[in-house]
């Protein structure tokens, strides 16, 4: 014969058992959406920065478009397109400071020139750091790949 309270415990566990799916669930819902914000984001940047140097004269029409497509495919899900992403970051602070010595050798840099550098090196530690390190990007990333 079962004992009412351990029928009791029972119906608690599985009480227990479905508000900690329901809140684990949440979180993943949440961690997600912050992770399509952040590459919408950095996406969103890297765009805005083409668009600017193709309007400069300085990127070619197939980078720019190049570009683009690797976009679409860091938004849908593609993880080697990260870590393509997370290569092109660091490439790009490691760029932009051993360049300095020599822009310095010029002269003195206008605060303008100065500020964007700074900003450059800034973004690409941020987003680099992002994409390798934020457990959000990370469940973006196989959600979009795994549905």
């Amino acid at each position: 014969m079962e004992n009412w309270w351990e029928h009791e415990e029972e119906q608690t566990s599985d009480a227990e058992k479905q508000e900690e799916m329901e809140q684990f669930e949440a979180r993943q819902e949440k961690m997600y959406r912050t992770g399509k914000l952040l590459v919408y984001s950095i996406v969103g940047v890297n765009i805005f920065c083409d668009i600017l140097t193709f309007f400069m004269g300085s990127l070619k029409l197939t980078h720019f478009a190049v570009h683009l497509l690797l976009s679409a495919l860091l938004i849908y899900g593609f993880s080697w397109v990260r870590y393509l992403y997370i290569a092109g970051g660091i490439l790009s602070v490691v760029v932009v400071i051993m360049a300095i010595p020599g822009l310095m050798s010029l002269g003195p840099l206008p605060v303008p020139y100065v500020l964007i550098l700074a900003l450059l090196v800034l973004y690409g530690i941020a987003s680099t750091a992002l994409l390798l390190f934020s457990k959000s990007i990370k469940e973006y990333m196989y959600q979009r790949k795994n549905g």
